[in-house]
């Protein structure tokens, strides 16, 4: 039977602390790695560890603000002065705003700027000084289906989307020499808190229109006819971080049920 065992590796992942970020925390632990959870708020962090702890995992929670660089320099150095090491950033932490491009507003793109792209950047930056030194590591940034395919409301999002694809194939040329993958992760619609909001807002908060009819409506465009789940997304990145994926770099892995095919 294959079994993919992340024993002794030390994982950090961001916006953990719930979703498609609790969902990859939990299948890392799962597979033995030391996990660092970390999150805007430090509460879900905390309770995505101690649910890890109670599983018999290792876990540690971080409150992080992934636009701080600084924070995110001192977090990453910290867990690699502890542990001695980092096998895996999952740069996960991300935010969306439904809106038409006209009326869109300067300030709520620079804020999706600064969370989905220079975020990953942050992390990646943080990352990489060590695992250059070790001459290994797994990098995995959540990108998005919206990341490579026109998807109406999301101009602002799939711009940041779009980014995050376009610096992590550049990674991946460039870190290969020091056996470091880098990789991106491309979600389609998943049943998630975030994605409940989406489709509020698609409704404009109508709350006559039944939550199921909503998934309905997005379900039908979707060639397996049904979302997907955070679950899916972890079963991705294990295997991102595991040594069946050791030659798979500078990719951008669409989880989508057929939604999107580039």
């Amino acid at each position: 039977m294959v079994q993919i065992n992340l024993e002794k590796q030390v994982a950090i992942v961001t916006g953990a602390g719930r979703g498609l970020g609790k969902a990859i925390s939990r299948k890392l632990a799962e597979a033995g790695a030391s996990v660092m959870v970390s999150d805007l708020i430090l509460e879900n962090a905390e309770e995505v560890a101690a649910e890890i702890k109670e599983k018999g995992g290792t876990a540690k929670a971080f409150q992080i603000d992934v636009t701080d660089k600084a924070a995110m320099d001192a977090m990453i150095d910290g867990v690699v002065a502890e542990y001695g090491k980092l096998d895996v950033i999952v740069n996960n932490a991300g935010y969306n705003v439904i809106k038409l491009f006209a009326d869109s507003d300067i300030s709520e793109f620079n804020k999706l700027v600064d969370i989905n792209l220079k975020g990953v950047y942050h992390g990646c930056h943080a990352a990489v000084r060590h695992m250059i030194k070790q001459r290994e590591g797994k990098i995995v940034n959540t990108s998005s289906q919206a990341g490579k395919a026109p998807f109406d409301y999301h101009s602002m999002y799939s711009a940041t989307k779009f980014g995050v694809i376009g610096m992590s194939q550049v990674l991946a040329k460039e870190l290969g020499k020091y056996n470091i993958n880098v990789n991106c992760i491309c979600p389609g619609i998943v049943r998630t808190e975030m994605w409940e909001q989406n489709l509020r807002e698609y409704d404009g908060y109508d709350n006559s229109v039944d939550p199921e009819t909503r998934w309905g409506r997005v379900v039908s465009n979707i060639p397996m006819k049904r979302p997907q789940e955070p679950e899916d997304m972890a079963n991705a990145v294990l295997f991102l971080c595991s040594d069946l994926a050791r030659n798979i770099s500078g990719q951008a892995i669409n989880i989508n049920g057929g939604q999107v095919c580039v």
